[in-house]
């Protein structure tokens, strides 16, 4: 039986969402740190077990969600990590404040005439 118009329409979406969600994964790799980025790359796992058991209609397993549970968790504890890093440095290094006075000349007075 060859595939109709519909299967035809369906591969094509299907396609796009692909490309475009290749598209966007590629311009955060580019505008994140590596280590953040490669952090939400993980969650590729979570999203899968999550259409398996909506879109598919898959039987809920413990195995997968365990197995989510742990990237999460995993996720959640390097994340947490980072932001007490960043925490830490900004403690350490105080932004400097810099205040500069201008040296204006006196204003003169007018004489009311």
């Amino acid at each position: 039986m060859w595939p109709g118009w519909q299967d035809h329409l369906l591969l094509a979406g299907i396609a796009m969402c692909s490309f475009f969600g290749h598209l966007i994964m590629g311009r955060a790799f580019q505008l994140l740190p590596a280590a953040t980025a490669s952090m939400f790359a993980f969650t590729v796992v979570g999203w899968a077990y999550l259409f398996e058991i909506t879109i598919f209609h898959d039987p809920f397993n413990l195995a997968g969600l365990l197995g989510t549970a742990l990237i999460s968790a995993g996720l959640a504890a390097v994340l947490w990590r980072d932001r007490d890093r960043q925490r830490q440095a900004a403690a350490a290094n105080p932004p400097q404040i810099v205040l500069v006075a201008a040296s204006l000349p006196p204003k003169q007075e007018q004489q009311a005439s």
